[in-house]
């Protein structure tokens, strides 16, 4: 198993998830932080709030539907970390293939995302 794997060679564990059965599953396996996907889908920040209600030990991850307007709420909501896309590059940009705006718009990104998470 990959997990088994990982484990024995020290190598950090990311697994996804989207149900509470899942992230349960994950961590039993030996995630160390736990993707939820799709997260936006699911109710956003709320539903990593109340995940961890019940689960406060894990490291959850907040997929789908980030965007540097919300960062704030996840973080805030207690997500370890956020995964990203379109918002992380820029959707212009990458149609256009504009390699100056894509890495204006991933230090932007980023910039946004440590404000955010100073400000929990």
């Amino acid at each position: 198993m990959v997990i088994d794997y990982a484990k024995a060679e020290g190598i950090p564990i990311v697994t996804g998830a989207l149900t509470p059965t899942e992230v349960y599953a994950a961590w039993s396996a030996g995630a160390n932080l736990v993707k939820v996907f799709p997260c936006g889908a699911m109710g956003g920040p709320q539903y990593i709030k109340d995940l961890l209600g019940p689960f406060d030990h894990l490291r959850l991850a907040a997929v789908g539907g980030v965007s540097s307007a919300n960062l704030q709420e996840y973080f805030g909501a207690g997500a370890a970390a956020v995964g990203v896309s379109s918002s992380l590059f820029g959707g212009q940009a990458l149609r256009e293939k504009n390699l100056d705006l894509i890495g204006q718009n991933v230090k932007n990104f980023i910039d946004h995302c440590r404000d955010a998470k100073n400000r929990v």
